[in-house]
């Protein structure tokens, strides 16, 4: 039978259900208007969802105690501050704490737009409070131990091991041109102390093993910076983002559906905490959203 056939037939059945469904008392169906049974989840006309907060963006259903919706990822809370977690009034433009927009604002430095205190693409700190709290972060010892990390760890997954004649040869110019001006330096007392010696690694294996000791050092260092289940959405994201590694391969665990993010600005409830996770390989098809 045709689709088209398949409707006329069926549409008698479903306006008599329409008709009967508005005689009596219920929950009205956002979509068709139908009145369905005292919590009914469905519409029994056209099958929309009803009967729980729905997303007013995409209309997909929202989860109790959320603020964002994890399908389009747009904020739908009306009467909180995103940035500082306080209360806007129906009202209000800007938010009576912090000053912000509640249409969000532009990051200075890489002009994405924003609805979060610390921007979500470069890190920069949009807002007073962002600012405080980032530096403080940045003067911790377990703050410069984390970066360091990540920048030996930056650097191993981009090394090349020498396996050929060519790049042998290569790798031991580059390491002369290093020592002459390392000894230039010494004698002009400009001894750099950054300028660390470059370890050499011989093998594919070595490397292997190499990078794997320094991600696990990384995350452990990660699980001990991890968020608390604190009060505030907002208070929690940007305690984590303040701690982000300069890393790309990262996600962001969060303890409310033990799912990988890329990051607290896309789970709907990161007041519950979580932690930085650095990916490896299959790790990434884990991340919620990496198709977009």
């Amino acid at each position: 039978m045709r689709k088209a056939d398949l409707q006329r037939k069926q549409e008698p059945g479903r306006q008599k259900a329409k008709a009967a469904s508005n005689a009596r008392e219920g929950v009205r169906c956002p979509n068709c208007g139908t009145t369905n049974d005292t919590g009914a989840v469905f519409c029994e006309n056209c099958g929309h969802a009803i009967g729980q907060n729905l997303c007013p963006y995409c209309q997909k259903p929202l989860s109790a105690g959320t603020d964002i919706c994890e399908s389009c990822h747009h904020y739908v809370l009306k009467n909180i501050c995103s940035f500082c977690g306080s209360s806007i009034g129906p009202l209000d433009y800007f938010c009576p704490e912090c000053g912000i927009s509640r249409e969000g604002i532009l990051c200075p430095v890489c002009h994405t737009h924003n609805i979060y205190s610390i921007c979500t693409n470069c890190g920069t700190a949009l807002t007073d409070s962002a600012r405080r709290e980032q530096s403080e972060v940045r003067l911790s010892v377990e703050y410069a131990e984390m970066r360091k990390l990540s920048k030996e760890l930056n650097r191993l997954q981009h090394y090349i091991v020498a396996t050929t004649e060519e790049q042998v040869k290569r790798k031991l110019k580059g390491e002369d041109i290093r020592q002459r001006v390392l000894s230039l330096l010494e004698n002009e007392g400009l001894l750099y102390p950054h300028l660390e010696p470059v370890e050499q690694i011989q093998t594919e294996e070595d490397l292997n093993q190499l990078i794997e000791k320094k991600r696990v050092e990384l995350q452990n260092l990660l699980n001990n910076m991890a968020a608390k289940k604190q009060a505030s959405a907002a208070l929690t994201r940007r305690y984590v983002l303040a701690r982000k590694p300069p890393l790309t391969n990262l996600g962001w665990r969060c303890n409310y559906k033990n799912e990988l993010h890329r990051g607290p600005q896309e789970c709907a409830c990161p007041q519950m905490g979580g932690t930085w996770v650095v990916l490896e390989g299959k790790q990434e098809t884990e991340l919620k959203g990496n198709n977009r």
